[in-house]
């Protein structure tokens, strides 16, 4: 049961870290993109 907890915990931590880089990359693109309109 705690082996099972951990790496559901472990799992939870790589989909936030995912999801913090990929919103990283979004937000760069997103300013790339501004900046070449203006």
């Amino acid at each position: 049961m705690l082996l099972l907890l951990a790496t559901w915990h472990q799992g939870l931590v790589h989909k936030f870290v995912a999801v913090e880089i990929f919103s990283h990359i979004g937000h760069g693109a997103f300013s790339i993109l501004k900046k070449q309109q203006c």
